[in-house]
This record gives structure tokens, C-alpha cells and sequence, in this order.
């Protein structure tokens, strides 16, 4: 199961290991835990704007970035990875 699924607060060692864990790319792996620590202070101040989401898929958000650097920004796969990881 390539999922790791956060539906209780957890320790952040528990966190990561989780990341790893689940996340084939090691730069990518680091990329979620830059989206968690971003997104963490809205969760905690404003949970009201996620009161809709059953989930965030980190690896899903990624691949839209992906995809609109390669398609509104006109970049090559190779400048998109450079970018992103």
C-alpha cells in the first residue's frame, strides 16, 4: 500500500517514518513533508477550510504541480523534476 493515511495527530518522527516509508522517491519523500509543514499551520488555525476533504493526497497535489509547470510554463520533464525535487 503505497498510501499513508494521518487521521490523528502523530509524532513528528512517526511522520516521517510513514513518509519514507510510503514514498518511492527520496526527494519526493522530502517534498511532502515541505507540503505538510506548509500546510500544518492552516489545518491547526483554520480547520474550517478542510471541513469538505475526506483526504489530502500529497502525491496526487504533486502531480498537478507537475503538470502545470510542464503545460502552462512550457517546461520539459527534466526542468519540472529539477523544479520540483
Amino acid at each position: 500500500e503505497r498510501e499513508f493515511i494521518i487521521n490523528e495527530p502523530i509524532a513528528p518522527s512517526r511522520l516521517t517514518q510513514g513518509i519514507f516509508e510510503h514514498c518511492p522517491d527520496f526527494r519526493e519523500a522530502v517534498l511532502q513533508q515541505e507540503i505538510i509543514s506548509y500546510l500544518a499551520p492552516f489545518i491547526v488555525s483554520m480547520p474550517e477550510l478542510f471541513d469538505h476533504m475526506l483526504r489530502i493526497r500529497l502525491g496526487s497535489l504533486i502531480e498537478a504541480m507537475k503538470s502545470d509547470l510542464f503545460l502552462q510554463h512550457n517546461l520539459s520533464s527534466r526542468q519540472v523534476d529539477s523544479i520540483l525535487r
